[in-house]
Order: C-alpha cells, then structure tokens, then sequence
C-alpha cells in the first residue's frame, strides 16, 4: 500500500507530507519519505520490491510511476479518475471510456486490455494494463454523482458528464494477469489499501506524531523522524505480544498448580 497524510505544524502555516509504503502481510511500514507540502505524490518515491503489488489511490496513476513499478519486476492496483491517465486499446485506438462506463452500468462490471500513453513524452514505450470498472450500488452511486455536480459548483465551472459518469463507479488499472487474478480479486485487493489509513490515524491518535510543538523546519524533522522510530519499535513488538498470554493459546496448567491455587485462594 502506498499513501501520503499531511502533517501540520502549530501556530504556523507550514504544513508537512508523509509518504509512507505499508506492507500487508507483515502489518508494519515499509519505507518513508518527508517533503514539504508541495511534494507530490507518487509511486516513485519508494523503491520496487520484485513481485511486490502495490495499492494506491487515483493521485498515484501517472504513467511515469506506472514504468516505475513495470521496470521494477512490480505490480499495481491504481485507483484512477475519468482524465487521470491516457489510455488506448491494444490496436492504439483512443479508449472511449464515455462507452466503457455506460457498458459497466448494463452488464455490472467491464475488464478491458489497454495502453498506457504518455501526453508528454514522445519516445514513451506504451505499457499495457488492464482497466477494471466496477458500478458502485445505485444509492452510493446517486450520492457520488451529487457529489460531483456540486463540486463543479462550488468551482464555479461547467460540469462535466464524464466525470459524473464515472463518479457512480470504481474505476481501476492493474497490470496483473486476467488468468491470476479475477475482477473480484482486484477489487479485494484494492480494498485492502485502507490498511494504510488506518496506520497513519494510529500514528496520528496514539503517537500523536502532529501534536508538535516546534516551527524551526529542523526540530519538526526531528519530532517527526523520532516518532517514526518509535513506531517502527512498536512494529517490531506487535509480534511478539500475539505470542503471550492472552493472545497466545492456553497452556493447561498440571493438577497440582491449580490446586496450589486453591488454597491460597481460600487464605
């Protein structure tokens, strides 16, 4: 999993970016990176593990992040918006994402082959991918819609039908085989990028690691980077709790322990 989350510095307008990798199966993070709050998001910011599959949200679909894990021997499942990425079919016809949504909408999902593109960048080797649409349930998918509509208001510009197409579905790119993984795997795997909420708000509610006290940019460093030592720390103990009493099984204690009990009980 990979996420950022902002840290705010008190009495000051200075405003602070986490990047964090999270790793699932071993319930701790995995790397991190500081910047200031203009430090954009991305899924270069980490290294790629071989084999790794990495979840992130729609900010990280860019297709210079997406050569990054490929070149990298990684996977991904990205979130991504109705204008994150360029995309093309296999035969390098444009991809009509209008008729991808309305065909998810009838036939309750959609898994199509395609091309990443790259709108700047002319010697870009196209990367393929595939895109996974799934309709949100027509209630949440009313709500998202509104959502969207009052959104382009609030921005005091034209709204856009695409966007509010695609805000009633879960739209994902995935470079993991069809054969392997299901349209159900995908979504269950994108699922678990909560994960990596859930860390930072117990970064956040229990280490209390934006609750400091300091403006000077070298002791905020110092809070933060001291804090995420800590949790580390904390990650290395979580383990070892799971193998003592009361997490661990029961071990039956022999007859006369429990009658030794008794008695200084009765006392």
């Amino acid at each position: 999993m990979m996420d950022a989350t902002v840290i705010s510095t008190q009495g000051t307008a200075m405003n602070w970016r986490l990047h964090a990798t999270y790793d699932v199966d071993s319930q701790r993070f995995s790397d991190f990176e500081l910047t200031d709050i203009c430090g954009a998001e991305k899924l270069e910011r980490a290294p790629v593990v071989a084999d790794e599959i990495r979840v992130a949200d729609r900010c990280y679909a860019r297709p210079d992040g997406i050569a990054h894990m490929l070149d990298g021997q990684g996977d991904f499942v990205l979130r991504v918006g109705s204008r994150s990425l360029r995309l093309t079919t296999p035969d390098g016809t444009p991809f009509n994402l209008s008729a991808a949504l309305k065909h998810s909408t009838r036939f309750g999902g959609l898994d199509r082959q395609v091309l990443v593109q790259h709108s700047r960048n002319q010697r870009w080797q196209p990367r393929p991918a595939r895109l996974v649409i799934l309709p949100k349930p027509l209630d949440v998918a009313r709500q998202c819609q509104q959502k969207s509509r009052n959104e382009s208001r609030r921005g005091q510009h034209r709204n856009d039908p695409l966007s509010e197409a695609a805000a009633g579905h879960v739209i994902l790119i995935t470079s993991l085989p069809k054969k392997d993984y299901s349209v159900v795997a995908i979504a269950e795997i994108y699922r678990m990028r909560w994960q990596i909420e859930l860390a930072f708000k117990r970064l956040k509610s229990l280490l209390r690691v934006d609750e400091m006290l300091a403006k000077d940019p070298n002791l905020v460093r110092a809070w933060i980077f001291s804090h995420l030592i800590v949790a580390l720390m904390i990650e290395d103990i979580t383990p070892q709790v799971g193998d003592s009493p009361p997490s661990a099984p029961r071990i039956k204690q022999p007859r006369a322990l429990h009658l030794a009990d008794h008695k200084n009980a009765a006392r």
